[in-house]
């Protein structure tokens, strides 16, 4: 994890020995007379913006990212929210730049951008918040420099103060005292002037179902286990149009079902009758049945209306038949097909779980009959709707990450059905960062390791293609997802082999995009190759043997001593010569090695007898 400074200047808290601790002062005080000049009321410093802008800048600072959408897709509204701010919020600015902070470069930038500016001078607000962080920043449009700074101006409104700075508040939540039952509390504390919201209710028991032979109040009405052997009676009786019975516990049980809710007459059930007959007048098509109760009987006029005493029927047109109570169709038969039946809805794509690398989703909506209206919400956001609609097939656009997108559906009967998908949205963010080896300076020999450096929040596949002639070589490898990985690849060359290749290294993701670079290097499998010849001086106690060496190519040459050390000769020659002293009477036996620039590598025996 990358290491910066990150500071804000929060309602109450003072940071004298902290570096930078005039900034947001300074960025403050120029947008304030910037709004002092055109007559606006000045902004004060609100802790839950500050909180939201130190937590943006971070972000980006971190993950290297430049935008007003976090990479968990959080809008600024969400993140303001996220901390607790009591007002109305949402409006944002970001800027970056190398170096230090500037309060005056930061002002200026927003100030002649006019969509950052309205910002600053809007009515709308009264409180900022300011975050700032600084550090090393791998953004890929900004640029690479030691250090670089990122600010978030986080702006909303909030009412006049409500409350003093430290006040709390607790009140009585739950339902009961009685029985197993009791209550709880809630609390909330003053922060700058507003409540806060109150804290979900604790301690509190509520009442469930009675369970029978616990001699407990369960249900805490103040009776325990009452009701527990009541059963009902299979009897019942009849009387003043009223059907009931009791309860072995002497509870009274209506009984209409028993007349199919009809009532009774002298203990017998009512069963009422329809007339054949019907009356046509004001308009409404009617008779009573055997009960004395009005049946509607509009299919007698094809569910119109009446006009002096006759049917108001239209001339009959093949129209859609909705569910309206008329003959629509003209087929004989009143709300048809289905019409009137409860409205349905599904998603047939996407489905739940399903992972997209592109921003742009069809979804497909299946429903029964056409609804008034359905609305779309993205994770709790309305984000389209469409009026008088049935089944459709429509493209979204999402940000990254998780989605849970809900489609509610309304019809005229009052009906609200909904339907909900949740799946995952990754959009390609590739970026091959250096490859190795990358040029044809220094040869590329036998156990070279080849690589690519790449971010990306996709696994990867990497692939590495050598051609030389009639060499052709072509390496692939999985590698993971992250901001600052590499791809290995470990090539086998032939032996006593050395020929120009033309190397493609190469990235693709998962969301399809990639990232190629090629180059040229000059691959040498051939060992170096050394002759020795020797010299030998006699002295009185000793011997002076002189070593000479010639290579077939530059190279850089050791000899193992009599430690069983390894001592340079030279770093990069062709030839050499060295001298070793040993005691008249013994022998020199030594082993060179050799080691080329394309890092193959050969060892020679040498031995002196004199």
């Amino acid at each position: 994890m990358k290491k910066g400074f990150i500071f804000a200047f929060v309602f109450l808290m003072v940071f004298s020995n902290f570096a930078y601790a005039g900034f947001s002062d300074d960025l403050l005080g120029l947008i304030n007379d910037e709004r002092a000049s055109k007559g606006i009321s000045e902004l004060s410093i609100n802790y839950q913006l500050t909180e939201a802008a130190i937590l943006h800048s971070q972000d980006m600072l971190e993950n290297d990212f430049f935008s007003h959408y976090s990479l968990d897709g959080r809008t600024p509204q969400d993140r303001v929210e996220d901390a607790g701010f009591p007002g109305v919020g949402g409006w944002e600015n970001i800027a970056a730049h190398s170096g230090a902070p500037s309060a005056e470069w930061i002002f200026n930038m927003w100030k002649n951008s006019p969509g950052h500016y309205a910002n600053m001078i809007s009515t709308s607000v009264n409180v900022a918040g300011i975050g700032i962080a600084q550090g090393q920043w791998d953004y890929s449009g900004f640029g690479s420099y030691p250090s670089s700074t990122l600010c978030a101006l986080d702006l909303g409104y909030v009412s006049s103060l409500i409350c003093e700075d430290g006040d709390n508040e607790t009140r009585q939540c739950g339902v009961s005292n009685a029985g197993a039952c009791s209550y709880g509390e809630r609390t909330r504390s003053c922060n700058s002037g507003y409540w806060s919201s109150w804290s979900a209710c604790t301690g509190a028991i509520y009442p469930v179902s009675e369970v029978c032979d616990d001699l407990v109040d369960n249900n805490c009405n103040g009776i325990a286990d009452e009701f527990c052997n009541c059963t009902s009676q299979s009897y019942y009786r009849c009387y003043n149009n009223d059907v009931y019975w009791y309860d072995s516990c002497g509870r009274k049980e209506i009984k209409k079902e028993e007349c199919y809710a009809n009532g009774c007459v002298n203990n017998e059930c009512v069963v009422c009758e329809s007339h054949n007959s019907y009356r046509c007048y004001g308009g409404d098509v009617y008779w009573y049945n055997s009960c004395n109760l009005r049946e509607e009987k509009k299919e007698e006029c094809r569910g119109y209306s009446c006009l002096n005493n006759e049917c108001n029927v239209p001339a009959c047109e093949d129209n859609e038949e909705i569910c309206n109570g008329v003959d629509d169709n003209c087929n004989g038969e009143i709300d048809e097909g289905g019409v009137c039946e409860p409205l349905s809805l599904e998603i047939i794509s996407p489905v739940d779980f399903d992972i997209f690398y592109s921003k742009n989703i069809m979804f497909n909506i299946e429903m029964n009959k056409r609804s008034e209206k359905a609305d779309v919400y993205d994770n709790g956001k309305r984000v389209g709707y469409c009026i008088n609609c049935d089944s459709f097939e429509k493209t979204f656009s999402f940000s990254p990450g998780e989605h849970l997108v809900r489609i509610e559906a309304y019809e005229s009967l009052g009906n609200i059905v909904e339907d909900s998908v949740s799946f995952s949205v990754y959009i390609s963010d590739l970026r091959m960062s250096s490859i190795f080896p990358r040029s044809s300076r220094k040869p590329v020999g036998e156990g070279s390791e080849f690589s690519i450096s790449y971010r990306s929040s996709l696994p990867v596949t990497g692939k590495l293609n050598i051609n030389c002639g009639n060499y052709e070589s072509e390496l692939s490898e999985e590698c993971p997802a992250g901001t600052r990985e590499s791809c290995l690849f470990y090539p086998v060359f032939p032996e006593n082999f050395e020929c120009s290749a033309n190397v493609i290294f190469e990235l693709e993701d998962a969301a399809g995009d990639s990232a190629v670079k090629e180059t040229e290097l000059l691959i040498d499998t051939k060992k170096p190759e050394l002759s020795i010849e020797s010299e030998v001086y006699n002295r009185l106690r000793y011997k002076q043997i002189k070593v000479f060496g010639t290579l077939s190519e530059k190279a850089s040459v050791e000899y193992l001593d009599f430690y069983g050390q390894w001592k340079r000769v030279c770093s990069s020659c062709s030839s050499f010569r060295k001298y070793f002293r040993v005691d008249s009477g013994e022998n020199l036996d030594l082993q060179f090695r050799g080691t080329d620039l394309a890092g193959n590598q050969e060892e020679f025996s040498f031995f002196n007898v004199g």
